[in-house]
């Protein structure tokens, strides 16, 4: 302000310089002059008052009248004075442009810890929908929608009171992960480690955490009295050649936020950060996971132990090398149960609907309503419900639900109409121009998606090594396209495959696992399942492509999976999953391999799979191999036609009685136990009445 009035004086000053000096411009008549003037006539101006140039006897000074007939005699004055404004109108235009300047240069008025939070909560603060939208892009914010999860803790607690004793206590119970936390802070935990299936909300977690702390609430939401700054970070950003403070300021230094190292230290140094990092699982190979957890452990929890450490992983990336050194409480955390689900079914679509419409109590009104209807459905069809209680599908089926007005049946069906939605309708219905249909884009979504899960754990690739794989295989769309320009189109509009920089990926790994199912489905590749069997990578590529038909591929894969030599328990597990899985179901692989194949491991697990199926021509086919000149096999499908209670009247076996749990029952006197790599049990003669099993004792 003082600078302002300044100017303005300047300028004023400026003006009325040349009035005092041009007043005294023409000087005072003399005599002769005046003389002169009366001879020759020229008395206008004393006789004339009137006169334009007349100047007023009342002046005293003169000056003004001065200056009026210099203004007159001097035509070049208004020139001049036109000059004097611009200069200062000049001047004024500079001070002002540096000004803007230099309050660009100037940091944020706010504190460096308030432009740091405030940052935080305008990245977080809305449920990460990208890839889940319907027609409408719904900012949904995620405290509204969020809701509680559950998490069995199954680790052993130390407690390190002095630094040297210790005492361990055996836990195994379901808490909150609110609850966790706490229990963690409070027993002097290295950190906690909150591991999850894929889409149980781990990432949506650490991001509710991280607003918990940024907008003080943390006594509110989670109990907590401690204040800490939190730090979110995601692994598979991570350099472990860095240390823990660059990689904090690395993503930070592209924002003009004018964060400094100076900044976090005393945080850290002082216990009063708490260190949220995301996904181990996602960092690329098991390779560079090991080395994450071991720049975790060094510098993360050595380097500030005074500072809390949250990791999150999915179950598949935490083992081996990758687990983290020191004392972590395990958490596990728990699908929904259904008030969990109802809950988060109102959330999601009052926020939608009051977004969309307007925020009054009709419209809160109206989204209770469907979110009732839509839980009723899937309470009471158990294929929905079952797969409601996972937190990602349960997003997918509220987005299908609302884009269709129902909803399909099926899992695959529900990824189908994601893809289908996120692929082609979401634009279409905004009268957008589509680059490919859903039928086209999948033609070459489905190879890259088989192309970078062939490499365990591969999530992204670069845009080079994207661009080189798609070219040869753009003729399958029959008709002209730009690699660049499909690109460009997924990573813009589709929201399943994203581009950051020079980095591409499948926005969640979902949908890379749903499309190589497809793609393996299409080429009837059974061989990289079978060759996969069982590994984490491929378990759930291999359940979805065992839901997929048109073809199925059920009846290929099965006689492949039978021939191929495994003989471990697990997986016979796996293969049961599989058929359950399986829309399409058909027991000719399993009496194929029960009747050609010489195997025992192998006519073990085809029974296995005839005995799951229980049709008629499952229960025909075992009846045929009671007299099997292989004992083991003999005995298997005598056990199953037991359980089914159809022995044969010429094969009623000796049996005995046995009390469990205070209830006589009738056992065979000989049976096969397929959980114990299938270990025989036989009758002991003269003990029948004398052996109690138990579920925790040993035969008595």
């Amino acid at each position: 302000m003082n600078r302002v009035v300044t100017s303005l004086c300047f300028t004023m000053i400026l003006l009325f310089i040349p009035i005092g000096i041009f007043s005294q411009a023409e000087p005072a008549s003399s005599p002769d002059t005046t003389r002169q003037k009366m001879a020759t006539g020229d008395t206008t101006t004393k006789n004339n008052p009137t006169a334009p140039n007349a100047s007023p006897t009342t002046d005293p000074t003169g000056s003004a009248s001065g200056f009026v007939r210099w203004i007159t005699a001097h035509d070049g004055l208004w020139s001049f004075l036109a000059l004097l404004g611009a200069i200062a109108g000049g001047a004024w235009a500079l001070w002002k442009r540096k000004r803007r300047r230099k309050a660009k240069e100037v940091p944020d008025s706010r504190d460096a810890k308030q432009r740091y939070l405030d940052y935080l909560i305008a990245t977080h603060q809305h449920l990460p929908v990208a890839g889940f939208e319907t027609n409408l892009r719904v900012p949904i914010p995620l405290e509204k929608v969020f809701v509680t999860l559950h998490a069995r803790m199954a680790e052993l607690e130390r407690f390190r009171d002095d630094g040297s004793a210790s005492r361990e206590m055996a836990l195994d119970r379901s808490v909150t992960v609110q609850e966790a936390l706490q229990f963690a802070l409070g027993k002097k935990y290295d950190g906690v480690v909150i591991l999850g299936n894929p889409g149980a909300g781990k990432t949506t977690l650490a991001k509710y955490f991280v607003l918990c702390f940024a907008t003080d609430k943390a006594k509110t939401n989670l109990n907590l009295t401690q204040k800490f700054l939190p730090l979110l970070l995601f692994l598979r950003e991570v350099d472990p050649q860095k240390s823990l403070l660059e990689n904090i300021l690395t993503p930070l230094a592209k924002l003009p936020l004018n964060l400094t190292p100076a900044f976090f230290e005393p945080y850290l140094r002082d216990g009063k950060a708490i260190l949220l990092l995301d996904g181990l699982d996602e960092v690329p190979t098991e390779e560079k996971r090991q080395q994450v957890s071991q720049w975790i452990h060094h510098q993360a929890h050595l380097a500030f132990p005074r500072c809390p450490v949250v990791v999150t992983s999915r179950f598949s990336g935490y083992r081996g090398g990758a687990v983290l050194p020191g004392h972590y409480l395990r958490l596990e955390i728990q699908d929904y149960e259904l008030t969990q689900v109802k809950q988060f079914l109102e959330n999601w679509l009052t926020a939608v609907e009051t977004h969309v419409h307007e925020d009054n109590k009709h419209w809160r009104t109206h989204a209770l309503q469907k979110a009732g209807d839509l839980y009723h459905r899937l309470e009471t069809t158990p294929a929905l419900r079952e797969l409601a209680v996972n937190p990602l599908m349960l997003q997918i089926i509220a987005l299908v639900h609302r884009d269709r007005g129902t909803l399909p049946e099926r899992r695959i069906e529900l990824y189908k109409e994601c893809t289908d939605v996120l692929l082609e309708r979401w634009d279409k219905a905004k009268g957008l121009n589509v680059l490919l249909s859903a039928a086209e884009a999948r033609q070459l979504l489905q190879p890259v998606a088989l192309w970078m899960h062939s490499v365990e754990n591969r999530r992204e690739v670069s845009k080079q090594e994207i661009l080189d794989y798609i070219t040869p295989i753009l003729p399958r769309l029959n008709r002209e396209a730009n690699a660049e320009n499909l690109l460009q189109s997924w990573q813009e509009r589709s929201g399943i495959f994203k581009g950051e920089g020079d980095v591409y990926f499948f926005h969640h790994l979902s949908f890379q696992e749903y499309l190589t199912a497809e793609e393996i489905r299409n080429g009837r590749k059974v061989e990289i399942l079978v060759k996969n069997f069982d590994k984490a990578w491929w378990r759930e590529p291999t359940l979805l492509a065992m839901g997929l038909t048109n073809p199925p591929i059920f009846s290929d894969f099965m006689s492949a999976l039978l021939r191929a030599e495994w003989r471990d328990g697990a997986r016979v597990d796996f293969m049961l999953r599989c058929i359950d899985e399986a829309l399409v179901k058909d027991e000719t692989p399993f009496v194929e391999a029960l009747k050609r194949l010489k195997r025992s491991e192998a006519r073990y697990q085809a029974l296995c799979g005839l005995e799951r199926l229980a049709t008629v021509q499952a229960k025909t086919a075992v009846r045929q191999v009671l007299h099997d000149k292989d004992e083991q096999i003999a005995g298997t499908a005598r056990t199953i036609l037991a359980k089914w209670g159809e022995t044969p009247v010429e094969e009623k076996l000796e049996t005995l009685k046995v009390t469990i749990k205070g209830k006589v029952q009738q056992m065979p006197a000989r049976l096969f136990n397929p959980v114990e790599l299938n270990a025989e049990y036989i009758l002991i003669p003269g003990a029948k009445e004398k052996i109690i099993f138990d579920s925790t004792k040993k035969p008595a």
